[in-house]
């Protein structure tokens, strides 16, 4: 999603500092939503700039590569997954009682 225009932007504010409308009102005007107005002012207030935060993308210095591992992977034995699934009662679990005559 993009980024909204720097004049709508500077529209809400004015809109919102004329101070006659409510911000449910202003958001149906501009169609925003109140929760962006809420952080618009916000940022506004802490940063003095009305202006959308950086998005994302390649930052210089970060690997564009995913991460391997941390850490090697046990080998896997044939019978590690029938230990799995009968530890939480599937199907290998009513193999044994069908075996056992339960």
């Amino acid at each position: 999603m993009k980024a909204y225009s720097i004049d709508l932007r500077e529209r809400v504010v004015a809109a919102c500092d004329a101070g006659d409308s409510t911000r449910e009102q202003i958001a149906a005007r501009f169609s925003v939503s109140v929760s962006w107005i809420r952080d618009l002012l916000k940022r506004r207030r802490q940063t003095g700039s009305i202006e959308p935060r950086p998005r994302g993308g390649l930052v210089e210095g970060r690997r564009s590569a995913p991460r391997s591992r941390s850490w090697p992977r046990p080998p896997a034995s044939p019978a590690a997954p029938r230990r799995c699934i009968g530890r939480w009662g599937g199907w290998a679990s009513r193999e044994k009682k069908v075996a056992a005559g339960g």
